[in-house]
């Protein structure tokens, strides 16, 4: 077993590729030494090893992929998530740290689902002006049923207990039906009425929903039932991130390359990242033309200068609206990366002979004992 404390700014990019091209041999199921044109290639294109929610992956630039280890907070460290979600937006560098790692890594522990749940709740002062629409699909007695199974299945989870985490699963699954049947109607309204903070918003409850219903059936030792969940709902989930990023990131993408966004590469190769876990948790058909042009930076910025608006239009698209796009895209397709990154784990698990909530308890008192707010482990 591999287990290893993370810095919060390995999550970056390029960071990431460093940090386990370093730790290669302690990682099981992976060749014993690379290469060094190998690793020149890795860190030269970027393409060898990418984050994929909680999941780290390893794979090539025509999508084929294997998860190596999985990336989890510790959760004694609950300040740097509400840190990360605080500063959402307010510059570059917090979209590249703290912001991704806070929305994608949280669906194996159930005080992560929770302090997600809290999170959102609170961005509602934030949108008044679309307040009388989500209260219509967010509706208070939806919110207390998945308020009350989210904390009947971490009180459960943390002390042991069945019985209470059996009582977790019948509010999460409704909560759960009643989301996916609001999403799937929001969605099938037309494109021009389709407002995308709303989407974004029931995005981000449905995903915790799934992650909530799917972690119960875990605890209860039912991982076939927790697949099955995850499978059923993830299309309607990455219709739901599909239709933001329509409205993002997929429209005139070279707005993007403002240079008040993109001063350097990082910006651009956060945005870039961004593309790359969409195409590998399946939001991206493999062959979009984002997607293909996402293999390498040298192609993805030729890809960018070929979708450039007409000159003027940088005069008119402010920063600010840029990075609240970018913001969006980023949330949405991190919650969706984080139910993918869910069913990862149950297939690692039945790959080695063990149930998923085995897997999970071998490494919580790890977890409890790290000094960083996050871990990588591998099984």
């Amino acid at each position: 077993m591999f287990f290893n404390q993370l810095p919060i700014t390995v999550l970056s990019p390029t960071s990431l590729i460093s940090w386990v091209i370093k730790n290669w041999p302690k990682i099981p199921d992976l060749p014993e030494k690379l290469s060094e044109t190998a690793v020149k290639t890795i860190q030269n294109s970027g393409e060898g090893i990418r984050r994929v929610g909680s999941s780290l992956v390893f794979g090539t630039a025509d999508g084929g992929k294997r998860v190596i280890a999985f990336i989890d907070q510790a959760p004694q460290k609950l300040a740097s998530l509400e840190a990360g979600q605080r500063v959402i937006g307010t510059s570059l560098s917090s979209l590249q740290t703290l912001t991704t790692v806070s929305l994608g890594v949280a669906a194996l522990s159930p005080i992560m689902l929770g302090v997600q749940y809290c999170w959102l709740r609170g961005q509602f002062g934030n949108l008044q002006k679309r307040l009388d629409r989500l209260e219509k699909l967010i509706d208070t007695q939806t919110i207390s049923r998945l308020n009350a199974g989210l904390e009947s299945l971490e009180t459960g989870s943390r002390k042991g207990n069945q019985y209470r985490i059996e009582n977790a699963y019948v509010p999460c699954n409704e909560v759960l039906q009643t989301f996916a049947s609001r999403l799937r109607d929001l969605l099938h309204e037309r494109k021009k009425k389709q407002d995308r903070k709303v989407i974004l918003h029931l995005t981000q409850h449905f995903s915790i929903a799934i992650c909530a219903a799917a972690r119960c059936d875990i605890a209860m030792g039912y991982d076939d039932n927790a697949e099955l969940t995850l499978s059923r709902h993830y299309p309607l989930l990455a219709k739901s991130t599909q239709a933001v990023f329509q409205q993002t990131i997929e429209k005139t993408p070279g707005r993007f390359l403002k240079p008040k966004l993109t001063d350097d590469n990082d910006g651009i190769e956060f945005l870039r990242s961004v593309v790359q876990q969409a195409r590998d948790n399946n939001v991206l058909p493999h062959d979009h033309s984002l997607a293909l042009a996402s293999g390498s930076l040298p192609a993805f910025v030729e890809y960018l200068l070929g979708e450039s608006p007409r000159r003027n239009f940088f005069r008119r698209t402010s920063t600010e609206g840029l990075k609240d796009e970018l913001c969006d895209v980023t949330a949405s397709v991190e919650d969706t990366s984080r139910v993918y990154s869910l069913r990862s784990m149950i297939d690692r698990a039945r790959e080695v002979g063990m149930s998923t909530q085995e897997m999970i308890n071998s490494v919580e008192h790890k977890k409890h004992s790290a000094n960083s707010p996050f871990v990588a482990w591998a099984i």
